[in-house]
């Protein structure tokens, strides 16, 4: 979820708006299928399975869940570090392309992780 958030402009905007979550998910899938070829049984976890409904119901109940949740909002509005985000988006992508798997959607942040830096932790143009 940090390269659509990155692209976004930040957490905020991320959370507050069902467009920018939509993308999230359709991310995570990617993501979700770099964990199952690597031999993970994704759909046993009962927190991963609502990224396999319809896009739009899936962003739409991550969004309904950060307005109530607090705590979990708080934890995507501090979870910033650009150097870690950045390991972890190349470390899926990486992993994913080397074994094979379809990455169209992660693909498409590569130009907003590559502006992010320490300076500028959302990843807009100066």
């Amino acid at each position: 979820m940090a390269a659509p958030a990155i692209r976004a402009g930040g957490a905020v905007t991320f959370m507050d708006h069902i467009k920018h979550l939509r993308q999230g998910i359709k991310n995570a899938r990617e993501a979700f299928a770099v964990c199952a070829a690597r031999g993970v049984d994704v759909k046993s976890f009962a927190d991963a399975r609502a990224v396999y409904l319809p896009s739009w119901l899936a962003a739409f109940g991550f969004w309904l869940m950060l307005k109530r949740n607090k705590p979990a909002r708080r934890i995507m509005e501090l979870h910033n570090g650009a150097e870690e985000l950045k390991r972890i988006y190349y470390d899926v992508l990486e992993t994913g392309e080397r074994m094979g798997v379809p990455m169209p959607e992660m693909r498409k942040m590569r130009p907003y992780v590559d502006r992010l830096d320490e300076d500028n932790p959302r990843g807009g143009s100066r």
